[in-house]
Formats: structure tokens, sequence, C-alpha cells
């Protein structure tokens, strides 16, 4: 099942052992792994008795941006050096599809940002869960002459003595 999907809940249909094709509804905030139970569609009992239940585990798939913690959704967001320096405003994917948040100037790799509300939903009928924004700053992959006079000109600045391991 696809990641979105198992998050936000939909239906799907399956066909069972016994040939049936159902319809099997996917509360909002299904996780990888969950057992969803189809009461009176199993296999007959013994004897020709009424049938089982019949039970469906969820797998879902893997996303290319989204991961998930709980009910937490988590994204490396990708930035680059001149909107990492200056701050500025950058389109971000959620769930719900995309919003613009705001990038502080001189954002430094790994700084996270918290989207409150954007990530799964409760199963159970809670409150949806945080998406967090892992700041990624992506270097251009051509080589720039500005760029390296520029770190040139900082290569004295030792960020392990700012951050006091050296």
């Amino acid at each position: 099942m696809p990641f979105v999907d198992a998050a936000k809940g939909g239906a799907v249909r399956l066909r069972l052992k016994s040939g049936r094709n159902v319809a099997l509804k996917i509360p909002p905030g299904t996780e990888d792994g969950a057992r969803l139970r189809l009461a009176g569609r199993g296999e007959p009992g013994p004897s020709g008795g009424r049938p089982g239940d019949a039970e469906v585990e969820i797998a879902v798939e893997p996303h290319p941006w989204f991961r998930r913690e709980g009910r937490t959704i988590l994204v490396d967001l990708p930035v680059s050096l001149v909107e990492a320096v200056r701050g500025g405003k950058v389109r971000a994917p959620t769930l719900d599809g995309p919003v613009t948040v705001r990038i502080a100037p001189m954002t430094s790799s790994g700084a996270r940002l918290r989207l409150k509300g954007k990530g799964a939903p409760d199963p159970a009928g809670g409150a949806r869960g945080d998406q967090i924004l892992r700041v990624m700053i992506q270097l251009p992959r051509d080589p720039d002459p500005a760029l390296w006079d520029a770190a040139e000109d900082r290569a004295d600045a030792d960020p392990r003595v700012e951050a006091g391991m050296a």
C-alpha cells in the first residue's frame, strides 16, 4: 500500500483466498505491519461451521521523501547554499500537499523545522502528529569558481572549535 494512502486512510479492493473480492477500509494513520480484521470473511469452520474472521496484514511501501516514527513524519529538505545563507521561503512536501516554509538566514544542515499537525493521524482518533523537516544543504554539482574562492576565504574557520569539540 502506498505510504501516503496508509497515512491518510482510504479503501483498497483485495481478493481473499476464497476468491471473493472485498473492499477494505484503511483507517487514517495505519502503519506498516498493522493487522486489520474482516469479520466473517475467513474460512468456514470445521464441519461446515460459520466462517471465521480474515486477517489482513498491511505492508506500507517506502516513500522517497517521507519516513515515519509513530505519528511523526520526517522529511530531509534539500536547500541551496544561497537559501541556507540568506534565508528565504521554500516549498516543502507534506501528506496534504506542498506548503511554504521560512528558512532563517545562516541555517546549517541538520536544523529542524516543525510543522505542527502535519504528521500522521492517530488511528484511535486523537490529534495528528507533527512533521519534522531536517534542512540538508545541497551544494551545486558543477564547480563554481566564486563559491570555491568564498570557501578559501573562510578556510581558517573551524566549526568544531565553535562547537567546543576542539
